[in-house]
């Protein structure tokens, strides 16, 4: 029996919150161990929590994706941490994954892409989803 992959959802935004947990429970393979509202939140969930991916939006307060991410992976380096955010700038992409994010998905992304977003960082890849890598390329 294939080990279902763990997931930690942030974001401070109710409703996006609950379309994240909705997309990802309706996935036999997937498994939301948690949901967080803010960044707090999550620094303390993975700690407690093991997640294998955290989907975190990057416009949080008070402490925003960004920061989420450096402080995650100084904790856990083995969590893989996916942007699941609205911000369609390259520069967010770049600066991300400068942080350690393995994946950017756009919260405009396909259930498809999504689920094609998680799988392919869970196995060790980096993941863009469509949209940032089109905005990346005309940039």
């Amino acid at each position: 029996m294939r080990k279902n992959i763990r997931i930690i959802i942030t974001d401070d935004q109710a409703l996006y919150r609950e379309i994240a947990k909705f997309i990802l429970n309706s996935n036999e393979n997937f498994e939301v161990v948690k949901i967080c509202e803010n960044g707090h939140d999550a620094v303390e969930s993975v700690k407690l929590d093991s997640p294998d991916i955290m989907l975190v939006d990057i416009n949080m307060k008070p402490m925003n994706g960004f920061d989420v991410t450096t402080q995650i992976k100084l904790l856990a380096p083995s969590v893989k941490i996916i942007a699941f955010t609205s911000h369609d700038e390259p520069a967010y992409v770049k600066h991300m994954f400068s942080l350690g994010a393995n994946g950017y998905i756009t919260k405009t992304s396909t259930i498809q892409e999504i689920t094609k977003g998680i799988f392919e960082v869970y196995n060790g890849n980096d993941y863009i989803c469509e949209e940032m890598k089109k905005n990346m390329t005309a940039e």
